[in-house]
């Protein structure tokens, strides 16, 4: 007759080991969580602060050039011109400034095209009105993209994503194959 090993060891061992994994998960989640969250918190902090930033440089050109026009209008209806002021100058290159800092070199690109059409003197000629409010409604549309008010929505985004991250995975597949193909054939020169 065999004797069997006395339960009490095997259960002590596991309980053990179950306490040493429960205890171990539990300091690493919270040494993991203090030293995350923190950093994730800022990056996010960061995030909502730039967009912040954005549209808010985004609302004064809005409003800077609002004012111009309505102001080039109305000078033209009574047969005046209208030059900007220079409060409007500096308000206008500190927007400048805000653009080619919080915005990407395409963005300012499309911005500058407003400061093309306007001229010191009369503030935009008569036959630049229309183009410089079209120019302004493109300027303000890739300034609020940018900045995430309009635009695709996450949805749309993520499928871009998607997209993206497949076909590097296509080719990433195909490369590995590419190279898989490429050993059989130098195994099948040196057989021969």
């Amino acid at each position: 007759m065999t004797v069997a090993p006395p339960p009490t060891t095997l259960t002590s061992v596991n309980d053990l080991r179950t306490a040493l994994i429960s205890a171990t998960s539990a300091i690493v989640a919270s040494l993991l969580t203090i030293v995350l969250t923190p950093s994730i918190r800022h990056y996010f902090w960061k995030r909502q602060h730039l967009a912040e930033l954005r549209v808010g440089a985004a609302d004064e050109i809005k409003e800077l050039t609002s004012g111009l026009v309505a102001r080039v209008i109305a000078g033209q209806n009574q047969g005046a011109t209208h030059a900007p002021s220079l409060d409007f100058w500096e308000r206008w290159h500190a927007c400048d400034r805000n653009v080619r800092i919080f915005f990407s070199p395409k963005t300012h690109d499309i911005y500058k095209r407003m400061e093309v059409l306007m001229t010191a003197d009369t503030g935009i000629s008569r036959g630049q009105v229309s183009a410089f409010i079209d120019t302004q409604t493109d300027a303000l549309r890739a300034l609020y993209e940018e900045a995430g008010v309009i635009g695709p929505s996450l949805l749309v985004r993520l499928a871009k994503w998607a997209r993206r991250q497949m076909t590097r995975k296509a080719l990433r597949v195909g490369l590995i194959l590419l190279a898989t193909l490429l050993a059989v054939l130098a195994a099948l020169v040196e057989s021969l």
